[in-house]
C-alpha cells in the first residue's frame, strides 16, 4: 500500500477506528473518554515518571560534557625551596578552542533523544495497557448484558411452559428443565459480573487512578486517529537508532580531536625568587604520534554508523510491513463485526418467532432452546468479533506509534 492511499485508509476510518471503545465515568458529572483516560494514564503512572526522569538524568549529563573546562589550584610548601621544588600556588584555567567538549555534549544530546525515544516506548506501553483493557472492559460489559438478556428469554420461557404444563398441554419435566435454565443463567450473569468488576480493577490500575468507575456508564463511539507523519517521527525504535546515529557521528568527531592540542593558563607563584614572584604561563599539549589509536576508533565510530544505518532501513521495512498487516487485520475485524451483527439481529428476530409461537401452541419447546442457544451463540461470537476489532485498533496505534490526545 503506498503512502497516499495509507493516508486515504486513515481517513476513511478516522471516524470508526475504535468503534466499541466505551467511555466510563469516574463519579463526575462528565465521564471520561478513552482519550482522556489515556492522558490521565500518562499522568499518573510510575513507569512515566521514571522515564521522565531518565531524560532529566540524560540532560544533566549532556551539560556536564559540554561545561567550560574546569578551574583547578594547586598548593604545596616545603621547608625549603631549593629541595621541595615546584610552585607554591598555581591556578590553571584550560581552554578549549577546538570544540573537544562541544563534541562532547552533542554525545550527550544524542543520549538526550535516546532517554526520549525510550520516554515515548513508555508511553505506548502504558497506552496499549489502558487501551487492552478498555477493550476487555467493554467485552465483559457486553457480555454481562448478554448473560442478563438471555436470564430474560428464559425465565420467559419458563413462565410460558408453566403455563402450558398447567394446561397440561406439556408434561411437568419440561417445566423442570426449563427452570434448570433459569438456574444457569443466574448463574452465568453472576460470572459474567466477577468478569466485569476484575475488568474494572485491571482498567483502574492501568490509568493510575484511584477513583472507583462507575458501572453503568453506556459505551459510545470514540473518534479515531489521524496521522500526519511517518513513523519515523513516531515510532520509539526508529527515533531510537536515528538518535544512536547522531551520537555515532559525535564519537567519530570526538576521535577526530582527540590530536588537537591542549591549551591551559597557568598563574604561578614562585617560592625561588625573594621576595616571591607571580607570572602567568600559557601553556600548549600537542599529541604527536598515537600510533594509530584515533584512526581506529574513527573507522570503529563510522562503521558503527553504516551498521546502524542498515539496521534503520531494515527496521523501517519491518515498521512499514507491520503498519499495513495491521490495517488488514482491521479492516477484516470491522467486516467480521458488520457480519455477526446481522447474524444476531437474524437469530433474535427467529427466536422472537419462535417464542411467540410457543406461546400460542404453534412452535415446540425443543425448538425455542435450539433457537435460544443459536442466539446465545451469535452474541458470543459478536462480542468475540468486537473485542477482536478493539484490539486490532489497538495494534494498529502502535503499529503507527500513536499516542491518543497526542498533538500533530
Amino acid at each position: 500500500m503506498s503512502s497516499s492511499e495509507g493516508d486515504h485508509f486513515m481517513r476513511k476510518h478516522a471516524r470508526i477506528l475504535f468503534i466499541g471503545f466505551g467511555i466510563f465515568g469516574f463519579g463526575l458529572a462528565q465521564a471520561q473518554s478513552a482519550t482522556e483516560l489515556v492522558q490521565s494514564a500518562l499522568k499518573n503512572r510510575d513507569k512515566i515518571r521514571a522515564a521522565r526522569l531518565q531524560i532529566a538524568a540524560a540532560k544533566n549529563t549532556s551539560n556536564s560534557l559540554g561545561a567550560f573546562p574546569m578551574t583547578r589550584l594547586e598548593a604545596g610548601s616545603g621547608t625549603r625551596p631549593d629541595v621541595a621544588g615546584g610552585e607554591e600556588l598555581t591556578l590553571f584555567q584550560p581552554f578549549d578552542l577546538f570544540g573537544k567538549a562541544k563534541a562532547a555534549r552533542q554525545g550527550g544530546d544524542a543520549d538526550i533523544k535516546v532517554a526520549e525515544a525510550d520516554f515515548r516506548q513508555a508511553e505506548l506501553s502504558v497506552q496499549t495497557e489502558v487501551l487492552t483493557a478498555y477493550a476487555n472492559l467493554g467485552s465483559a460489559r457486553q457480555n454481562l448484558q448478554n448473560s442478563k438478556d438471555q436470564l430474560d428469554i428464559v425465565k420467559a420461557v419458563e413462565a410460558a411452559t408453566k403455563s402450558r404444563v398447567e394446561a397440561r398441554a406439556l408434561p411437568e419435566i419440561q417445566l423442570t428443565r426449563a427452570q434448570l435454565e433459569v438456574e444457569k443463567a443466574n448463574q452465568s450473569v453472576l460470572d459474567r459480573q466477577a468478569d466485569f468488576d476484575a475488568a474494572l480493577v485491571k482498567l483502574r490500575q492501568t490509568t493510575g487512578i484511584s477513583d472507583p468507575l462507575e458501572t453503568d456508564a453506556n459505551i459510545e463511539f470514540i473518534p479515531s486517529l489521524e496521522v500526519a507523519t511517518g513513523p519515523e517521527k513516531r515510532r520509539p525504535e526508529l527515533l531510537a537508532l536515528g538518535a544512536q546515529m547522531a551520537g555515532l557521528r559525535a564519537e567519530e568527531k570526538q576521535a577526530k580531536l582527540s590530536l588537537a592540542p591542549d591549551v591551559e593558563l597557568q598563574g604561578r607563584r614562585s617560592p625561588w625568587a625573594d621576595p616571591e614572584m607571580y607570572g602567568v604561563r600559557l601553556q600548549f599539549v600537542v599529541p604527536l604520534w598515537d600510533h594509530g589509536a584515533s584512526r581506529q576508533r574513527q573507522q570503529a565510530a563510522k562503521r558503527k554508523q553504516d551498521a546502524t544505518e542498515l539496521e534503520y532501513a531494515d527496521l523501517l521495512k519491518q515498521v512499514q510491513a507491520e503498519i499495513e498487516a495491521s490495517k488488514l487485520q482491521y479492516e477484516a475485524a470491522q467486516k467480521a463485526v458488520t457480519t455477526y451483527q446481522k447474524l444476531a439481529d437474524g437469530a433474535r428476530d427467529l427466536l422472537t418467532k419462535i417464542q411467540s409461537g410457543f406461546e400460542l401452541g404453534a412452535s415446540s419447546l425443543i425448538e425455542v432452546w435450539d433457537a435460544k442457544r443459536a442466539y446465545a451463540d451469535a452474541l458470543n461470537e459478536l462480542s468475540a468479533a468486537r473485542l477482536k476489532r478493539d484490539l486490532a485498533a489497538t495494534d494498529l496505534y502502535a503499529a503507527e506509534g500513536q499516542i491518543l490526545g497526542e498533538k500533530a
